[in-house]
């Protein structure tokens, strides 16, 4: 019902049904669901059969195909072993050594500067009227010029 909204230029699209490939797919997944309840479900020992007879290549399955193993190895020891230690290194030298020389700038600009705040009102009296003074100055020029 919903097929018209399938394509972007909203022209007709005939859905069908592939009868065959629909029969096919349903029987297998029934066949394996029957397979399960006949080796799990009912009191046997087929399993066990099944484990003895497949041997290595039931193992490789219970195990997942290593999949697990593979990934622990790959990310423990290669990205966490080798690129986390090399990004630590990067952190620790040049990231940590940028910002601590940032800090480090701004206190020794701070110290040169640190004069001017003294605390004292004369002090700062004295640099208000003396740029009132020069402004003045500035202003006297330009209105002379």
């Amino acid at each position: 019902p919903f097929s018209e909204f399938i394509s972007a230029d909203l022209k007709s699209f005939t859905s069908h049904l592939d009868l065959p490939l629909a029969v096919i797919a349903s029987t297998v997944g029934i066949i394996g669901i029957c397979l399960a309840y006949v080796f799990y479900k009912k009191e046997n020992n087929l399993s066990e059969k099944a484990t003895q007879l497949f041997g290595a290549f039931y193992q490789w399955t219970f195990h997942k195909f290593y999949f697990d193993e593979i990934y622990l190895f790959i990310t423990k020891k290669i990205i966490f072993g080798i690129l986390a230690a090399a990004i630590a290194w990067f952190d620790k030298y040049v990231v940590d050594a940028f910002m601590i020389g940032v800090g480090n700038v701004t206190m020794a600009f701070s110290n040169q500067i640190k004069g001017i705040q003294s605390g004292k009102v004369q002090d700062y009296a004295m640099a208000f009227v003396g740029g009132v003074v020069v402004l003045a100055m500035v202003v006297f020029y330009i209105w002379i010029n």
